[in-house]
């Protein structure tokens, strides 16, 4: 949270006008409301990661507003290998690598939105 704040006050600083932050959905801990949007608040975190990350998110919210920078956020997924337990990006290649079915959740009419790592960097570099 320090780091964030210190990148927080140098963007103040020298008048940063795009402030990107790649976060993390699950901040959104156990939100049954879908689809997720930015101004929903979790109140009810299921991993240790989650505090600090919306603490993040709010921080950067916050100075945005006050000092009227933009402040995009996005969950990204990218190359390197990801925890098989927790993404499913991973899991649905693998099981269509092996030819396996892909399981459905729910009634299947669930969506979610990741960015692949390399088009957030273009993004910021473009």
């Amino acid at each position: 949270m320090l780091g964030t704040q210190n990148l927080l006050e140098l963007a103040r600083e020298f008048g940063v006008s795009n402030f990107v932050y790649a976060s993390s959905s699950s901040v959104y801990g156990g939100n049954t409301e879908f689809p997720f949007t930015e101004t929903q608040m979790s109140i009810a975190p299921s991993r240790l990661m989650l505090p600090p990350t919306k603490a993040n998110e709010m921080q950067a919210a916050c100075y945005s507003r006050l000092y009227h920078f933009q402040f995009p956020v996005c969950a990204s997924y990218g190359l390197r290998p990801q925890r098989p337990s927790r993404y499913g990006i991973r899991m649905f290649i693998e099981k269509m690598d092996r030819g396996e079915p892909i399981p459905m959740y729910g009634d299947g009419g669930f969506e979610r939105d990741f960015t692949y790592v390399d088009d957030i960097v273009n993004g910021i570099l473009g």
